[in-house]
């Protein structure tokens, strides 16, 4: 339970990270689960009188948030192929200097000025809408908004000021410090500022608070800083920065993997990463757990007479099988890894006999031939050949043979090698099967597919 409510939290800032990162200018908020409120009824309104209130501009519908704001937005949101044009002609409000002495009146038209310019970068007027969005934030009271909108169009013109509002504590302010980093003239500051504030803190959710938002700018910096802190975390937190890492740097998931259980003295330690195969099948932990190169790590690793990591160990090796590549890797693409797969069992002594690697390898330069020829059929039974060829080999490897497969060279390559069949065409039952001899063997002894 503890671990599904730590991965969807985990999930949740990386993905408010992402939205950050990939977006040209500011956003739209979302509604409460992606449901849109509104305070006025607008779906049992004309159209016509939609588009009214945001012709005739009335001060008293300005405040950001209000009637006016609304309006736009409910056409924005849910008219947007019709209203675009008509948007993009009446977002116009111009500013009554004879109002600047009256600060309720004053503010209230700089609403309308604040609206306008935002919905009017969503629509694609970038220039237009950084110009006004830079005046709101120097001459008005909505200079807030306006500089955490310029931050996430990346525009940092503000620097000074947004840190003095992080250094206050003002949570609003936290996404765009972060975002500022990616400006030269600060990143080293921020970076210094967002590390030092870390460090201070002695929980997960205090040092993440702070080590996030180092996501928005240097992420390279951040992993090497969040990764540093699991390296050095002896109580129950480092589970929580061990999953954290494994989302935002799946790369280094197998090494900090091995780092634990290289290290671990007690049972407490291995079992969170000593897992069930299924976990990681279903993107709990990184597929590359089921890798060779972990397989091979696992299979010889001194677990310091830990006795229950011994059983988790073997259980662990008794039930992987590779990892099944979704269907938008392409089959050439599983034909190179399955060539990877035949090297790595032949250099982890998984395979013995390098004419017997040889011989698997040209296998699948047959089957990756066919396939470029758009021939999936004899590419198909060249896979098969294959798995049937290395089924064989295991069951004959506790013999005198000089090839050998080994219990995990058996599973990488043919349960790999059926995966590619299961993207090609099913070959028929009645197939005619080509049988000859294996260097000189009698055919009884040793009949596979050539």
């Amino acid at each position: 339970m503890k671990r599904t409510i730590i991965i969807e939290t985990i999930l949740a800032i990386l993905f408010l990270q992402t939205v950050i990162l990939s977006q040209e200018m500011w956003e739209l908020p979302k509604g409460l689960h992606g449901i849109v409120k509104y305070s006025y009824d607008f779906d049992s309104m004309h159209i016509d009188s939609i588009k009214n209130i945001v012709l005739q501009k009335e001060l008293d519908s300005g405040f950001p948030d209000g009637k006016y704001y609304q309006a736009i937005e409910y056409l924005y949101r849910e008219r947007r192929k019709d209203m675009k044009d008509f948007l993009l002609e009446n977002l116009n409000t111009k500013l009554d200097t004879t109002l600047f002495n009256d600060s309720y009146k004053n503010a209230l038209q700089w609403g309308l000025y604040y609206t306008d310019k935002f919905f009017l970068g969503l629509l694609g007027e970038r220039e237009i809408a950084i110009r006004g969005m830079d005046s709101v934030a120097l001459y008005s009271d909505y200079k807030n908004r306006a500089i955490i909108n310029l931050a996430d169009a990346g525009i940092y013109n503000f620097y000074e000021y947004v840190k003095e509002r992080f250094l206050e504590g003002r949570m609003e302010f936290f996404d765009t410090f972060g975002k500022y980093g990616n400006d030269e003239r600060y990143k080293n500051e921020v970076i210094n500022l967002l590390t030092e504030k870390a460090h201070e803190e002695s929980s997960y959710k205090g040092f993440m608070k702070y080590a996030a938002l180092l996501g928005n700018c240097c992420k390279e910096y951040y992993i090497d800083l969040v990764n540093e802190k699991f390296r050095n975390t002896y109580h129950d937190d480092f589970f929580d920065f061990y999953m954290y890492l494994d989302i935002i740097d799946k790369d280094g998931t197998v090494e900090r993997t091995k780092y634990i259980l290289n290290n671990a003295v007690k049972y407490s330690i291995t079992r969170h990463f000593l897992v069930g195969t299924e976990s990681i099948k279903e993107g709990y932990y990184s597929k590359d757990l089921l890798s060779p190169n972990f397989i091979f790590f696992l299979k010889n690793v001194n677990l310091f007479n830990i006795p229950k990591a011994d059983v988790d160990r073997n259980s662990f090796l008794n039930y992987f099988e590779p990892f099944n590549p979704h269907y938008g890797i392409s089959t050439t693409s599983m034909l190179d890894t399955l060539t990877s797969y035949t090297n790595q069992s032949y250099g982890y002594d998984w395979l013995r006999d390098e004419a017997y690697k040889n011989e698997l390898l040209d296998k699948i330069e047959t089957a990756k031939n066919y396939l470029s020829s758009a021939d999936s059929v004899n590419c198909a039974i060249e896979m098969k050949k294959f798995q049937n060829n290395v089924a064989e080999v295991y069951e004959d490897s506790a013999g005198s043979y000089p090839e050998y497969i080994s219990n995990e060279g058996y599973k990488f390559l043919y349960y790999y090698s059926g995966y590619i069949l299961d993207r090609l065409p099913e070959l028929p039952n009645d197939l005619p099967v080509k049988l000859k001899d294996n260097n000189n063997k009698k055919a009884t002894d040793k009949n596979r597919w050539k």
